[in-house]
């Protein structure tokens, strides 16, 4: 939203940065200077946008090439991790973070929280962020 400034706690109790909400875990495969730093230290990095931009389209760039421009691989990646698109064991044919099950038997869904957090939040954000660029193509 536009926010360099903007803070958020993940389900797994990382937080995420700035602007393009970048991962200390994420700004250090890209800027070997922060070793040593806490994660405090490099978010504070991560504030200036310049920076957390810098950092977080090099990490697009590589997601687009490692998926080979697939859109839904890459989006599901930036915001879900490097899980999201490995097959899911729920949902045969699909990808984790499509399945919405956290079992063969398809009872227990996996966004319900910090047991279960699924990547419900990662088909939300491929939605939203699909439904943007379709405006913006437009």
């Amino acid at each position: 939203s536009g926010n360099k400034n903007a803070i958020h706690m993940d389900k797994d109790g990382q937080a995420s940065y700035g602007l393009m909400q970048v991962r200390p875990d994420t700004a250090k495969l890209y800027d070997h200077k922060l070793q040593g730093l806490s994660n405090a230290q490099i978010g504070e990095k991560l504030k200036d946008p310049d920076y957390n931009i810098k950092i977080g389209t090099d990490y697009l760039q590589d997601l687009s090439a490692k998926y080979k421009g697939d859109l839904d691989k890459i989006i599901a990646a930036y915001n879900g991790g490097p899980g999201a698109n490995k097959d899911s064991r729920d949902c045969p044919g699909s990808l984790r973070w499509q399945c919405e099950w956290d079992n063969k038997e398809h009872t227990i869904p996996n966004d319900r929280g910090k047991d279960h957090p699924g990547y419900g939040t990662t088909r939300n954000y491929v939605t939203k962020v699909n439904q943007y660029y379709s405006k913006l193509k437009n």
